[in-house]
């Protein structure tokens, strides 16, 4: 595999814009033109929260932004300064090759290395392959809620000292 894994420029908004579009519809997506807009994707990269995977020319095959937002804050996680997981893509084109472990692996080690003692999540239940990858990744199912009109597992990794 020859991918890169950095943080997303200002420069790569657009792109990641119309990887996350080109997802709408896909099993188990809860995603809609409503939902992730442009702004979120500015605003993950204005916090330094979005990662990127590119190709070996440069196109952005993956995303997933983690950072500490509050989101989640109302429910009860193990971790005390949790960072949390959200909008995680992966292009049609680029799906079951390893893709999605191979960011999952880089995101945990980045938000480990900025000072976050775990990371949380919500993925819908009607997601089976990315329920596989956090349960691979050693992520534990701690609950489910109904949330923005869908069904979520809630997912919880908890770093080790």
């Amino acid at each position: 595999m020859d991918y890169t894994f950095t943080l997303a420029q200002e420069a790569d908004a657009s792109a990641v814009f119309a990887l996350y579009q080109g997802l709408i519809g896909t099993p188990g997506c809860t995603w809609s033109e409503h939902y992730p807009t442009e702004d979120f994707i500015r605003a993950d990269i204005q916090s330094g929260s979005l990662y990127l995977i590119k190709d070996a020319q440069g196109e952005i095959i993956a995303a997933a932004s983690a950072g500490g937002e509050r989101e989640l804050d109302d429910l009860l996680w193990e971790p005390q300064n949790p960072c949390e997981l959200a909008r995680v893509g992966v292009s049609l084109s680029h799906q079951h090759q390893g893709i999605g472990s191979f960011l999952l692996k880089r995101v945990i080690a980045a938000t480990r290395q900025r000072g976050f003692d775990g990371i949380v999540l919500l993925v819908s239940t009607a997601n089976p392959a990315a329920i596989a990858l956090y349960e691979k990744h050693g992520f534990t199912r701690c609950g489910e809620i109904n949330r923005y009109g869908f069904d979520f597992y809630r997912y919880q990794l908890l770093f080790g000292i």
